[in-house]
């Protein structure tokens, strides 16, 4: 992040009041040259609630051209990883399967 940050790019890290919550709320107000931090992204993409507009809304900022260059990232725990994979291996999840080589 350090050399991005020397360039003018902000971190955002959605945390408050909870991490689901602010990332639903702010994610359609990040701008260009910011790095999303999905730090323990399970908290996010894996609430029940919101874990499927976050997704949606990661994808729209990262197909809005007006919105670019944004960089989104997100850390699992591999157990975490496993139960992801295990969900949509039995069909749990909609969408392809993420690819092993990728995690």
């Amino acid at each position: 992040m350090q050399p991005l940050a020397k360039e003018g790019w902000l971190l955002w890290h959605p945390f408050d009041p909870t991490r689901a919550q602010d990332a639903v709320q702010d994610l359609p107000r990040v701008a260009p040259r910011t790095a999303v931090w999905l730090n323990e992204a399970q908290h996010h993409l894996g609430d029940h609630e919101a874990g499927e507009r976050i997704a949606a809304a990661i994808h729209q900022l990262l197909m809005t051209r007006e919105r670019v260059p944004v960089l989104v990232l997100g850390t699992l725990w591999p157990a975490v990883r496993s139960s992801f994979q295990a969900a949509w291996a039995d069909g749990e999840l909609d969408g392809p399967a993420p690819q092993r080589s990728s995690w």
